[in-house]
C-alpha cells in the first residue's frame, strides 16, 4: 500500500509548498486541487507571504545556533583538558588513598565503597565537581596538598585549569544565551509554518484519496510516495564520544532528527570521508539522494550523541 512520506526539515517543506504553489499556478482553473482548496477556505497567496516571513525567522535562528555551536565549541576546547587533568588527579588520589578509599569523595567525587567514581555527564555538574577538586587542593598549606606530586610529576599547572574552566564557563553561558535566542526565532517560525504545513498535509492526503490507483501522480506536485511492501520506521541510534555509526537502508526525502546536546556530522556512505553534513544540537536534516547510507560521526569528547532517522526495517 502507497504511503505519504511528509518531511520534517522546514526547507523540505519549503521547497515542497513552493513546488504545490507552482503547480497550482500553472495549472490554473484545472487544478486538481482547486476544489479541497475551495471547500477549505485556503489561500494559497497567503500561506506563501506566510512562508516567506518564516523564512527570516529560521534564517535568524540558523545563525544564531551556529553562535551557539562556536561558543559550545570554545567551552568543549577549554574545559575538556582541565577536566581530564582534574580526573587524572582522582586516580592518583584513589591510588594514594587506598587503604581508607572514601576519603577520595571528600574532594568533591562520589566514589562507591567498592571504590568506582561516578562523574557527572552534566557540563554544570561537572563544573561544580572540579571546582570543588580544585578548592580542596587549594585549602592546604602545611602540609601541602598530597595532590602536589601528581601536578609536579605531570606537569600541570592547576592555575591554568581554573582559568580554563573559568572560560569555559562564560562560553558555556553565552551558548545557552544564544541557544534560547534561537528557540525563540523557531517558536516565531512555526507559529507562522504550521499552519501551511496542515494545508499540505491535507492537500497530499487529500490526493491519494483522488489518484487511489496512480499515488505517483503526487510526484507532479513534489510529495514523496512510497509504494514499499513495509513501512518505514523512526528508528533511534546513538553515537558514542568521538565515534561514528554507519546506518543503512535509509529513506531518501524522509528526516534526520538530532536528539543530543552536541552537533553531529553526516557523511554520505559508509566512512566518513569528504565534507559532512552539520546537524546541529536538536536540529534536522533532510535526506537526499545518495543518503540512503550514512555515517554519523559524534566530535564530541564529553556528550554522547543521539538521533531518529527514517528507515526501512
Amino acid at each position: 500500500m502507497a504511503r505519504l512520506i511528509f518531511q520534517e526539515s522546514f526547507l523540505a517543506q519549503r521547497k515542497l509548498f513552493v513546488d504545490i504553489y507552482t503547480k497550482n499556478d500553472t495549472d490554473g482553473s484545472t487544478s486538481a486541487i482547486k476544489p479541497y482548496l475551495e471547500e477549505n477556505d485556503i489561500d494559497m497567496d497567503d500561506d506563501k507571504a506566510d512562508g516567506v516571513e518564516a523564512d527570516t525567522h529560521d534564517a535568524a535562528q540558523a545563525a544564531l545556533s551556529r553562535e551557539a555551536e562556536h561558543h559550545t565549541g570554545v567551552r568543549n576546547e577549554k574545559f575538556g583538558p582541565a577536566y581530564e587533568n582534574m580526573k587524572g588527579g582522582f586516580q592518583f588520589l584513589k591510588r594514594l588513598f587506598k587503604k581508607d578509599i572514601l576519603k577520595v569523595g571528600l574532594w568533591g567525587v562520589h566514589i562507591t565503597p567498592e571504590g568506582k567514581l561516578l562523574y557527572p555527564k552534566d557540563f554544570d555538574e561537572q563544573v561544580e565537581l572540579f571546582y570543588l577538586y580544585y578548592n580542596k587542593h587549594k585549602s592546604f598549606t602545611a602540609p601541602p596538598s598530597p595532590l602536589e606530586p601528581y601536578l609536579t610529576a605531570n606537569v600541570i599547572d592547576i592555575e591554568a585549569d581554573k582559568l580554563a574552566v573559568d572560560a569555559a564557563v562564560v562560553a558555556n553561558d553565552k551558548g545557552k544565551e544564544k541557544a534560547k535566542k534561537a528557540e525563540k526565532e523557531t517558536e516565531l517560525r512555526n507559529d507562522l509554518w504550521l499552519p501551511v504545513v496542515g494545508h499540505m498535509t491535507g492537500i497530499g492526503q487529500f490526493m491519494m484519496k483522488l489518484y487511489a490507483k496512480q499515488p505517483s501522480n503526487l510526484g507532479d506536485w513534489g510529495y514523496i510516495v512510497d509504494e514499499s511492501p513495509q513501512a518505514p520506521k523512526l528508528v533511534k541510534s546513538k553515537v558514542k564520544l568521538a565515534q561514528s555509526v554507519t546506518v543503512g537502508s535509509v529513506i531518501v526525502g524522509g528526516t534526520f532528527t538530532n536528539l543530543g546536546p552536541t552537533e553531529l556530522h553526516v557523511y554520505k556512505g559508509k566512512t566518513a570521508e569528504g565534507s559532512p553534513k552539520v546537524v546541529p544540537a536538536n536540529g534536522l536534516l533532510g535526506i537526499e539522494k545518495g543518503f540512503s547510507i550514512i555515517t554519523v560521526v559524534n566530535p564530541s569528547t564529553l556528550q554522547t550523541g543521539n538521533f531518529k532517522v527514517l528507515r526501512h526495517k
